[in-house]
């Protein structure tokens, strides 16, 4: 991991000064459990859900390992921060010169299964560093909840070149299956368009801050 500027530090915590660094003093209670089983664990419902009611919210840690460290490292990137951790979604120069930081967040968010079908999505809002759980369709409770992929998809069946290489011996396809997925993923945290949330106000200025969505 290569030591970054304080520059990029400053832009990583969404701040230019820790000392008046923006915290929420009550976060929403969320209304989930873990749960688990042979297959790991999960995450379930505690009450009924409408589309764009929040599940829950969690506060966020930015770490100083990079997306372009995971896609440089290859076969040696970490499969927890591959399967778990965010690329920080706000476009700054500094991570175009030094490298997008990862993020992760915590309490139950680390326990959510990913599917292609998911029936939650999640908000990363930089000024409080949190992301909030909204549910984006009618859930019953006790269900399952599902996020979005986020970096890898592990569950995917193999393609027949990759299986190829396997038995090859040379693990060439999956190396190069992971390299274009994190490569695609720092593409998309490029462009992740910046939203207005509403739910919170500037306490400068009093307009709304800013906050990304990820369906």
């Amino acid at each position: 991991m290569k030591k970054k500027s304080a520059e990029w530090i400053r832009a990583s915590l969404s701040t230019t000064d820790k000392n008046e660094r923006a915290y929420i003093e009550n976060f929403h209670p969320g209304f989930t459990r873990i749960a688990g089983s042979r297959k790991g664990y999960s995450v379930y419902s505690l009450k009924d859900f409408e589309p764009g009611e929040i599940v829950e919210e969690v506060p966020v840690l930015t770490l100083h390992t990079t997306l372009n460290e995971l896609i440089e490292s290859g076969d040696d990137a970490d499969p927890v921060m591959g399967n778990y951790f965010i690329p920080h979604p706000i476009h700054n120069e500094h991570f175009n010169k030094e490298g997008i930081p990862m993020i992760v967040g915590l309490g139950n968010f680390l326990a959510y299964k990913k599917s292609d079908t998911p029936n939650v999505s999640y908000n990363f809002d930089p000024t409080f560093n949190i992301i909030t759980v909204r549910a984006t369709k009618q859930i019953p409770a006790d269900s399952e909840l599902f996020l979005p992929q986020l970096l890898h998809n592990n569950d995917q069946p193999e393609t027949e070149p990759a299986k190829k290489e396997k038995k090859m011996g040379c693990g060439c396809g999956k190396k190069k299956q992971q390299k274009q997925e994190l490569q695609k993923q720092a593409e998309e945290a490029k462009q992740q368009e910046v939203k207005e949330n509403t739910k919170f106000k500037s306490m400068v200025d009093g307009k709304d801050l800013k906050s990304i969505k990820v369906d």
